[in-house]
């Protein structure tokens, strides 16, 4: 909701909190089994870019070794 009130993430989309828990739940439990950092990042990766990120929002993703592309 932050990031759509700050126009970082399209003020339309919806149930953004539900999808993101899935994803980290998905991601825990996946984890939890031996899953490589490599292929949870893919997943991380993957779920953002399913998201409707607005050129606002693309300019804060990242990490401190860069953007995530």
């Amino acid at each position: 909701m932050d990031a759509q009130a700050a126009g970082e993430a399209d003020a339309d989309a919806e149930a953004l909190g539900t999808y993101f828990c899935a994803v980290i739940e998905g991601m825990g439990a996946i984890g939890r089994v031996g899953t490589s950092r490599a292929a949870l990042l893919q997943v991380g990766t993957a779920s953002l870019a399913a998201l409707p990120i607005t050129p606002l929002g693309a300019e804060h993703l990242g990490t401190a070794d860069g953007p995530w592309d």
